[in-house]
């Protein structure tokens, strides 16, 4: 009995003093580029590290962004995330195309190399991205 008490103050601990936590929670950032302008018009992607959870947004004229996973801007659940930003560069035959604004490394998981740590309660994530 004794034993079963010691391992669930652990994992008490654990879950206090890491990124998890039930419910969801609310995630707002701004990206930026290196020059600190806005980057609107961006896909932001938090793919759950430990888990299946994916929660997206896309940033405003003003470069904030605001995570939903079901519904938009709902929040994510609390845990560990590996982060992307994705420049959809949309293609149409009437319409030029524009050149990427950030590296295409940040569309990557294996290359990205933005993290983030969702806990209880507000978060707030801000991204400044190179162009290369």
């Amino acid at each position: 009995m004794l034993y079963l008490r010691n391992i669930s103050a652990v994992v008490l601990l654990a879950a206090v003093a890491g990124c998890g936590g039930e419910g969801m929670h609310e995630v707002t950032g701004r990206l930026t580029g290196p020059n600190g302008a806005p980057l609107p018009e961006i896909r932001v992607v938090f793919i759950g590290k430990d888990t299946s959870v994916t929660a997206t947004a896309t940033t405003a004229t003003d470069g904030v962004y605001r995570l939903g996973t079901r519904r938009p801007g709902e929040g994510s659940p609390a845990g560990d995330y590996t982060v992307l930003a994705v420049d959809d560069v949309p293609f149409s035959d009437s319409a030029p195309s524009r050149a990427p604004r950030i590296a295409k490394r940040y569309s990557d998981p294996a290359l990205s190399g933005l993290e983030a740590c969702v806990k209880p309660g507000r978060n707030r994530f801000d991204f400044q991205l190179d162009p290369q």
